[in-house]
């Protein structure tokens, strides 16, 4: 059995290359908006790792995973953000967040 994923993000062009580029590995499920994912969540199996984008027009991405963790703690949560605003980077000028999908937090 694929280890579940949850994508969320409000660009529909990058969830078709997410889906496109993990098909093979994960059971990807995919949502435009945080209020979608969180619908999927409540009726859905658990999920190994969700991913969510930073900036989602409705509820930003930090909201959405701190409803998630509520639904479901155990879950790894992943920040994913296109963003290089100086916000969003370390104190060596480093981004805090990007694309890592853990083959620890898939098993």
């Amino acid at each position: 059995m694929k280890p579940r994923v949850l994508f969320v993000d409000d660009d529909t062009l990058l969830l078709s290359a997410i889906g496109r580029s993990f098909w093979n590995r994960y059971e990807l499920v995919t949502a435009e908006s945080g209020p979608a994912a969180l619908d999927i969540v409540r009726r859905s199996p658990p999920f190994a790792v969700v991913v969510a984008d930073m900036m989602m027009p409705g509820m930003d991405g930090i909201t959405f995973l701190k409803k998630f963790a509520e639904i479901s703690s155990l879950t790894t949560r992943i920040m994913l953000t296109g963003d290089g605003a100086p916000r969003y980077r370390d104190g060596g000028g480093q981004p805090r967040a990007g694309l890592s999908l853990p083959d620890q937090a898939l098993r």
